[in-house]
């Protein structure tokens, strides 16, 4: 470190500023070798006790800190558990599909922060065992979690962001999970840094890669009105139906491809129904009523509630489009089954026979 200070290039200071200098941050090194000269700097302490009027001159400017402030903003993203089996940059080190996403979302947000402030941005990882490490520090592979025995301390993370330059008024942006924004809200207090924390809404792993690919899109295109005379009504509208007319019939053809349907089939109350397409494709139960929920509007067609075997939940708003009939077994005295219990022998399921059209058992 004194190797370091001698490269610094001599300041002739008039010691004018003696009354509203203030402490900068330090890493504990560098205030335990002020403490040597009796001085103990706080990090509020104005003015600064290091320092003497003009006749004195600074009493420990050989062992000042010479930490330079990072004039941008940083992304903190977290470490990954999968990683390669040799060292490598910290860039490339992890491997998991949820760091590669954050990380590339990070580095476009950065990117897209310089170009719209042309202010400088970039990406921290924190790693459990090493701390903070840009993107081209090289590490081997390891295998610690930040609430393991041996992580990194908040100690540790203060002094690596004092040496990375940040201070009181940095803009720290962290898209980590609980314990690693603990762990670094914890070190920054200490420097008087608060983390901005970018997943704070955010209830899962869905919900952070939603974040994700948020910040990373940027802002939205403001849409500009093209010079001449624009579509007419008419035309737009008939281009319009015309695409819609083309998805559903696309659509329609994807699920008669995929099962087939009994086109006399109105679906009615207890009626046994499955889904043929979308999120719930393949469940079965039976058609409980028309849906109420007015979705029916969008674009005039009936849409069914059914209630799916064993107790529910109930899907809404399936068109006829979605639905295939289902036998289901008749009980005396009760017509069409509906029941609570989680065996679904009231629900028949097909199943091909050696002859290979639909059977039921």
């Amino acid at each position: 470190m004194d190797q370091l200070y001698a490269e610094l290039p001599e300041i002739d200071c008039k010691g004018l500023c003696h009354e509203s200098c203030n402490a900068i941050a330090m890493t504990p090194l560098e205030r335990e070798r002020i403490q040597q000269r009796g001085i103990d700097i706080s990090p509020l302490h104005m003015p600064c006790p290091a320092l003497t009027p003009a006749a004195a001159g600074p009493r420990c400017r050989d062992r000042w800190p010479s930490v330079t402030a990072y004039d941008g903003i940083t992304y903190v993203i977290p470490c990954g558990g999968r990683k390669l089996g040799q060292p490598a940059a910290a860039r490339d080190l992890y491997t998991g599909s949820m760091f590669r996403h954050t990380l590339d979302n990070a580095k476009r947000s950065a990117r897209l922060d310089t170009e719209a402030t042309g202010r400088p941005a970039r990406v921290l990882i924190l790693s459990a065992l090493h701390g903070l490490v840009e993107l081209d520090t090289v590490l081997a592979p390891y295998d610690l979690r930040m609430d393991s025995p041996g992580s990194v301390t908040a100690a540790r993370l203060a002094e690596q962001a004092t040496a990375l330059g940040i201070e009181w008024g940095a803009e720290v942006y962290a898209l980590l999970p609980r314990p690693y924004l603990a762990r670094l809200d914890d070190a920054l207090r200490s420097l008087n840094v608060w983390v901005q924390d970018v997943y704070e809404a955010c209830a899962g792993i869905g919900q952070q890669k939603r974040t994700n690919a948020h910040i990373g899109r940027g802002p939205v295109p403001v849409f500009v009105e093209p010079e001449g005379p624009g579509p007419t009504v008419e035309g737009e509208q008939a281009r319009r139906t015309a695409v819609h007319d083309r998805v559903l019939h696309r659509r329609a053809w994807e699920i008669d491809a995929a099962q087939g349907d009994d086109p006399r089939w109105t679906p009615q109350p207890w009626d046994g129904a499955r889904i043929a397409a979308g999120p719930g494709s393949g469940r079965q139960g039976f058609i409980i009523r028309r849906c109420t929920d007015g979705c029916e509007q969008v674009d005039g067609q009936p849409r069914w509630e059914l209630l799916l075997a064993g107790g529910g939940p109930i899907w809404t708003c399936l068109t006829r489009q979605h639905l295939r009939p289902a036998p289901t077994v008749r009980r005396e005295g009760f017509g069409r089954a509906a029941c609570d219990y989680d065996c679904r022998c009231c629900v028949r399921r097909r199943q091909p026979t050696t002859a290979g059209t639909p059977a039921s058992r």
